[in-house]
């Protein structure tokens, strides 16, 4: 048995309203269950009186059409947010906290960052479900997309306003594309294509992305360069700067698949441009690599490997491992070609250290795999992120 709690009875409670059952309802649907839920359990439960089993914990979950893993990690964080001291109600949202909060993230501590993070709310109000939304974008900004997609995942089962749904899907969608889940990412695209308009600004512009990038992961390249023309477009009339800079880099890569490597060096150098006028490094890595890969397409082996050795040391400053594994693949393939057996051996060392940092391989990179499990003696290769995954 498990001790109940007030936010985890708002927490089903608001399961329960979102599937429109009443009480009577859930009691009846549990009735077959080997430990049913009646509707004063259930009613003791939503007012956090009552202690939970874990079988009727499950009969729950297959009512509400949820992970019982979800329920159980939910009421396991409501236990330790109450034990979490050190931020009073009414508490100001500071810069401060948004630090703190940050800083709790990082460490892997997120009941303690969603405790910081929720503070000024009651639990279970709108602003509380806004907290939660903020505190995964922020976590995602921060490059913590898998603690990012678990909390959006959770945040999308609770009721939610019609503006709060578009920023969930949207969220939800940008940051499963992050981690190439590609699947989970339509599925959320398309649940955000089907709610009303208007949206928020952010959303709109963000939106047009996602499209043109799932365009482009079809194979639709014709299409995709049409939306990410759209999508820049977007992000220039909402002044959402990060996102111009983006479709920059997406348009330069598109435009070097089609062949026409021409446009696709002076996407990059606009990209460039606007990357140095704003300071934005993790831009500028983006935008560096992708020079990198089309003076290689122009055979310019000399201009590529300058390219990318920039935009390894500004990605070792960030510590941005996703990116560092891009690169070294580049120059391992570079110096593979070029039959340098020493930097291939470097590169092969820097890689085997990158892989235990991220959670998926690019796409496309069968050949490093290969060439990293028969160095290391494994029996099978690390796992690579499927398009389709």
């Amino acid at each position: 048995m498990v001790a109940g709690s007030d936010r985890f009875g708002t927490f089903l409670r608001g399961l329960r309203r979102a599937r429109r059952l009443t009480l009577e309802d859930v009691e009846r649907a549990t009735l077959s269950e080997p430990e049913p839920v009646t509707r004063s359990l259930l009613s003791r439960l939503e007012n956090g009186k009552a202690r939970i089993s874990t079988l009727k914990l499950m009969a729950l979950a297959r009512l509400y059409r949820v992970r019982v893993a979800l329920l159980a990690e939910r009421l396991e964080l409501e236990h330790q947010l109450a034990q979490i001291d050190g931020v009073g109600r009414g508490a100001p949202a500071t810069d401060e906290l948004k630090s703190r909060v940050l800083e709790a993230g990082r460490a892997g501590r997120l009941h303690e960052a969603l405790r910081l993070v929720e503070a000024t709310h009651p639990a279970g109000s709108v602003a509380a479900r806004e907290a939660r939304l903020e505190l995964a974008r922020l976590l995602a900004d921060d490059g913590q997309s898998h603690s990012a997609l678990r909390m959006l995942q959770d945040v999308a089962t609770e009721p939610l306003s019609a503006r709060q749904r578009a920023r969930a899907c949207y969220f939800l969608s940008r940051t499963a594309l992050d981690v190439g889940r590609t699947l989970l990412a339509r599925g959320a695209f398309s649940a955000l294509s089907a709610l009303p308009r208007p949206w928020p600004e952010d959303v709109e512009a963000g939106a047009a992305m996602i499209e043109a990038e799932l365009l482009e992961s079809d194979g639709e390249l014709e299409r995709a360069l049409d939306a990410w023309l759209s999508a820049l477009d977007a992000a220039r009339s909402v002044v959402h700067r990060s996102f111009e800079g983006t479709c920059l880099v997406r348009l330069a890569s598109v435009e070097r698949r089609r062949g026409s490597t021409r446009k696709a060096l002076s996407w990059c150098r606009k990209a460039l441009a606007f990357g140095g006028d704003r300071d934005d490094e993790r831009l500028l890595v983006r935008a560096f690599t992708e020079c990198g890969r089309i003076h290689r397409t122009r055979g310019r082996n000399d201009l590529a490997r300058q390219a990318w050795q920039e935009a390894r040391r500004l990605a070792r400053g960030l510590e941005l491992h996703d990116e560092l594994l891009a690169i070294y693949t580049e120059l391992w393939r570079l110096a593979r070609t070029e039959r340098d057996k020493v930097a291939t051996r470097a590169c092969l060392r820097s890689l085997r250290h990158l892989v235990r940092f991220v959670d998926v391989f690019p796409r496309e990179a069968d050949d490093l795999a290969d060439a990293l499990a028969e160095g290391s003696g494994e029996k099978s290769a690390p796992p690579i992120a499927a398009a389709g995954s």
